[in-house]
């Protein structure tokens, strides 16, 4: 994932035999919904390369080749695999992992749709990291273990005065207490040098009962 590699278009009659054309050709992906399509080209004696830069992990989709009124090429299907361990990315309640999604960078947009639901103050809920590529791409053999933190919230029980604890297929499931009423956060970050912390979206935790 996030490393281009070419592709190349052919245009071809019926029995797949080279057509000496320059119609323009454009390329897109069939199920990378956050990859940039490179610029379309006019294929030169009916041939055409591109730069394809795909950034979903595992995605089971094909490269489509297209030019005006003729049958749309498909690939075989390409395998992308997540690239290294580089950062973290935690969730709360409400969130989902969105593999691929931009930005890249460490805020709390990329990566996760949906919004964390309110928690109610001295109620436990859970907070799941996961190691991830530069990409938000779940990696697997993620290493190190994680410690997770609230800045917002003094008060918090739970992990917050636990072990870190070990990334087990890149990924490790927190119970989290807080107890302070407002909009707080929760901070991941791994015990290993290099690799980026995270702070999930804004969690509201209403007052108890």
């Amino acid at each position: 994932a996030g490393t281009t590699f070419t592709v190349t278009a052919r245009g071809v009659d019926a029995f797949y035999n080279l057509v000496s054309t320059n119609a323009a050709a454009t390329v897109s992906y069939s199920s990378d919904t956050f990859a940039a399509a490179p610029a379309g080209a006019a294929l030169v004696n009916g041939v055409q390369t591109f730069g394809v830069n795909l950034v979903r992990a595992n995605a089971g989709g094909a490269v489509l080749a297209s030019a005006p009124s003729v049958q749309t090429g498909t690939s075989s299907l390409v395998a992308v695999n997540p690239s290294g361990f580089v950062k973290l990315v935690v969730l709360a309640p409400g969130e989902v992992r969105e593999p691929g999604k931009p930005p890249y960078n460490t805020g709390t947009v990329g990566g996760r749709s949906g919004a964390p639901v309110a928690q109610t103050a001295g109620a436990a809920f859970t907070a799941s990291a996961y190691g991830v590529d530069a990409q938000w791409n779940l990696v697997p053999t993620a290493g190190g273990a994680v410690t997770l933190t609230s800045p917002d919230d003094l008060n918090a029980q739970g992990p917050f005065s636990a072990s870190p604890q070990p990334l087990t297929g890149g990924t490790t499931v927190f119970g989290v207490t807080l107890l302070t009423s407002g909009i707080r956060t929760v901070v991941s970050t791994s015990t290993l040098g290099g690799i980026s912390s995270s702070t999930s979206s804004a969690i509201a935790v209403n007052t108890g009962a």
